[in-house]
């Protein structure tokens, strides 16, 4: 066999995978980034700070995911006084933080000396309650009370029996100011220490 008859089969075989590697990185690429763009992602919201034009119901929970958090930072603060568990990594919260599919593995913690807690809230007609929420990307809220397990004494939240979330999830909790003054009149929005 000459040198010229065993670079033939060569060549095809190696323009075979020349060809096959581009079709697999059409048909997996969009796989892999839609993966990292949509994951799950967290919001706490303080319910002293809710715009007034936005009712703490179903429809106004919808809303939340739509607005800026650099435009509403009393709203959305990022702050080292909350951590955020996932598993055994502990991170100070930032809104839209990235949280995993597996709500079980998510611990939520308010540190002792901050001025805030755990919140819930309720519909209108007091029918339906939300110590959490879950807002997919076509905007359908499902109110949370059961597997959002609140630990006012220890500030804590996590989740018992709920489903995994999925790409495009926003996860909301809700926090309100611990003043001591009657109604909160003098609670200004920046009580807590964030950075």
């Amino acid at each position: 066999m000459t040198y010229s008859q065993r670079a033939i089969p060569r060549k095809r075989r190696h323009s075979a995978w020349g060809a096959l590697i581009p079709i697999l990185m059409v048909l997996v690429w969009p796989v892999l980034c839609s993966a990292q763009e949509g994951a799950p992602s967290l919001r706490v919201v303080n319910l002293d700070s809710l715009p007034r034009d936005i009712t703490p119901d179903e429809s106004g929970i919808a809303l939340l995911t739509g607005l800026d958090p650099k435009e509403h930072s009393r709203l959305f603060a990022d702050c080292c006084d909350l951590s955020v568990a996932v598993g055994n990594e502990v991170h100070c919260y930032e809104p839209d933080m990235d949280i995993g599919l597996d709500p079980s593995l998510l611990t939520m913690a308010i540190e002792k000396d901050t001025p805030l807690n755990f919140s819930t809230v309720k519909a209108a007609d007091g029918t339906e309650r939300c110590d959490g929420a879950v807002v997919d990307k076509a905007g359908v809220v499902t109110c949370l009370d059961r597997p959002v397990i609140i630990d006012y004494e220890d500030r804590t939240v996590s989740f018992s029996g709920m489903p995994p979330l999925k790409p495009g999830n926003t996860l909301i909790l809700f926090v309100e100011d611990a003043s001591p003054f009657p109604g909160r009149q003098e609670n200004t929005g920046l009580n807590y220490e964030c950075g």
